[in-house]
């Protein structure tokens, strides 16, 4: 699959105390996130990677309302 890699760095000299780097890779042809890596202080990275991507698909009409316990 053809992705586009995204490296981004904070300007801001506070945000870059904790995030060095993130890296994004998107899918050239739907234009969604497929997986993302966070470069944060002491070498700790965080990854996500996404799958079994719908879209444009129904959601349910409460699909946004928060439910209090």
């Amino acid at each position: 699959m053809k992705c586009e890699v995204l490296e981004l760095v904070p300007k801001d000299p506070e945000l870059k105390k904790s995030l060095r780097r993130a890296t994004i890779w998107v899918d050239a042809s739907r234009d969604v996130t497929l997986k993302q890596i966070l470069d944060e202080d002491q070498g700790t990275q965080r990854i996500c990677v996404y799958t079994n991507l719908k879209v444009n698909a129904h959601l349910p009409a409460d699909a946004f309302n928060p439910k209090a316990k």
